[in-house]
């Protein structure tokens, strides 16, 4: 019994060998590369595969967010300028940034993110819509043509699923043509400026033809027009000619100097702007709101008691009730009330005796009796 598990256990053995060794002869390891989420230094850097492209190519190169950097452009450098400048391009530094260009430099622009008001697009007449143009009569057979050209082109649309469009590149100087991906959303579309070499894009519903890349000369230096520098980002470089095209095009326009990348240009807040801006209008505001709080706000110290509030006698309120009538011209209410107070007085002070009374009082007072009867029943003529 212990010998046939002893065999058993050996044929076990046996049995899994052959397989690990049959495994291992059909099967092999083969490593493949798998996009993994970016890590933080490429969040924050869009371009940090070109820069280091660019590094690897030999070239000084410098990743920068300040637009300050455009007053102090490194000479007979290069510049690679995202889309979201136009606020930053103010009067003294689109004017610094063509004397730079004039003077040597080079800058690849992205046309794509921008207004039609970008100080660059207006300086070489670059359009974000063709010009309008006069439609004129064709043949038929020319009209017939073109209709079946276009069902052709549709067709052909049709049979090509999901597949990206792609432009050729043709760079003069450089020894071969690229590939590069198109920009079905934003076309470029050549004003009075002529460019020096472009790549055509495709066509609107007018059948105006427009462009991708757009180069010009200005002065020793040169300008290059992009309809979205998301070609060269992290993400974008890879395909297809990407990288190649970004290579091909410093070579041919600045082999040699300093590179800048200038992409996420920081955008002031309110309290920088103002600070640059409005200095005088802050502090005088300031000034302002500090005395209106020192006016307004109480100060505090010791405690007063407060007044206590005097109380009339009645006296006053009886002096100011006799000049309200005496104003109002009720001198007989006046009079009638003396003439009662009067009375009740004699009648407390003096004794009827059996006289009349006009007659006690003459003799009391010495005061005639026509006299002491007018005081008491006449009818005064004036207020006097």
């Amino acid at each position: 019994m212990k010998n046939a598990r002893t065999w058993y256990a050996i044929g076990l053995v046996v049995m899994c060998s052959l397989v690990a060794v049959w495994f291992l002869l059909n099967f092999d390891t083969e490593p493949y590369e798998v996009r993994g989420s970016p890590k933080r230094e490429a969040v924050r850097n869009p371009f940090l595969a070109a820069e280091k492209l660019l590094h690897g190519l030999g070239y000084p190169i410098e990743t920068v967010q300040e637009a300050a950097y455009l007053e102090r452009l490194p000479a007979e450098g290069a510049l690679i300028l995202s889309g979201n400048r136009q606020y930053h391009l103010t009067p003294a530094r689109s004017e610094a940034l063509f004397a730079w260009i004039e003077s040597g430099g080079y800058l690849l622009a992205d046309a794509g993110a921008v207004g039609p008001s970008d100080p660059i697009l207006r300086k070489f007449d670059v359009r974000l819509r063709p010009r309008k143009q006069v439609a004129t009569p064709t043949e038929p057979e020319h009209a017939d043509e073109r209709s079946e050209e276009k069902s052709a082109a549709a067709a052909a649309r049709t049979k090509a699923v999901r597949e990206p469009t792609r432009r050729t590149v043709s760079i003069p100087g450089y020894g071969r043509e690229l590939r590069m991906r198109a920009n079905v959303g934003r076309q470029l579309y050549v004003g009075e400026i002529d460019p020096t070499w472009g790549v055509k894009g495709g066509r609107n519903k007018q059948d105006s033809e427009g462009m991708e890349l757009l180069d010009f000369r200005l002065g020793k230096g040169s300008v290059t027009l992009i309809n979205g520098l998301w070609r060269f980002d992290n993400r974008g470089i890879e395909q297809d000619n990407h990288a190649e095209l970004l290579a091909a095009l410093l070579v041919t326009h600045q082999p040699g100097g300093e590179i800048r990348i200038m992409t996420r240009l920081s955008v002031p807040s309110i309290w920088e702007w103002l600070s640059d801006h409005a200095q005088a209008a802050v502090l005088s505001a300031l000034a302002l709101l500090a005395a209106w709080l020192w006016r307004i706000i109480p100060r505090f110290g010791v405690l007063r008691p407060d007044p206590v509030a005097e109380r009339r006698s009645l006296i006053e309120h009886l002096q100011a009730i006799g000049r309200f009538l005496w104003r109002k011209r009720s001198l007989d209410v006046l009079l009638d009330a003396a003439r009662s107070n009067l009375h009740a007085r004699l009648a407390l002070r003096l004794s009827t005796s059996g006289e009349p009374l006009h007659a006690d009082l003459a003799r009391h007072s010495g005061i005639g009796v026509a006299d002491i009867a007018f005081a008491l029943t006449g009818i005064p003529q004036s207020p006097a």
